[in-house]
């Protein structure tokens, strides 16, 4: 498997990214279920936080939180 990154991210409203990774492939990440039932990420559910998101050199992140590229890519959809 190559080597995966985040190279860009734009809001598309509820939970749902549309992210743009190294290889080109855009997907769209819909984190609805993650934020909903993962107790790490439940400080994401006001939708103003999940909204202020910034990309580091890798992924997309929420201050001390982050996804896996790897994690975005997978279960991203196509478009």
């Amino acid at each position: 498997m190559n080597l995966i990154w985040v190279t860009d991210a734009k809001y598309l409203g509820d939970y749902r990214l549309q992210i743009t990774f190294n290889d080109g492939v855009v997907k769209v990440f819909d984190g609805t279920e993650l934020v909903a039932n993962t107790p790490f990420f439940n400080s994401l559910q006001p939708m103003a936080r999940f909204r202020d998101f910034k990309l580091d050199d890798w992924t997309v992140t929420w201050g001390n939180l982050d996804l896996a590229p790897e994690y975005l890519y997978q279960y991203g959809s196509s478009g």
